[in-house]
């Protein structure tokens, strides 16, 4: 398991909090994409790959039970030197 470095750990927190308020802020049904961030979103930060994939990526380790075949949404974001921010969206209920 690669390590994480606390700068790391809180953007990538940071992002999963944010598309989580997202989330929530959204009406059930109002919208058919789940919001993640964008490079608008995340100034300097460029796109480096986005889907399912990514969000579960951004869980450290095995994948959860309770989010086996539950609808994933995610986004990577690279920006100048290492920094990457990931921002994941899981959908319990449409």
């Amino acid at each position: 398991m690669p390590r994480t470095g606390p700068l790391r750990a809180l953007l990538i927190g940071v992002g999963t909090l944010l598309a989580l308020v997202l989330a929530l802020a959204t009406p059930a049904g109002a919208a058919t994409v789940a919001p993640t961030l964008t490079s608008a979103d995340a100034p300097g930060f460029r796109v480096s790959g986005s889907g399912a994939r990514v969000a579960r990526g951004a869980l450290s380790g095995a994948l959860p039970r309770a989010l086996r075949g539950v609808p994933a949404s995610g986004t990577s974001l690279r920006g100048s030197g290492r920094r990457t921010l990931v921002s994941a969206v899981f959908t319990f209920s449409s």
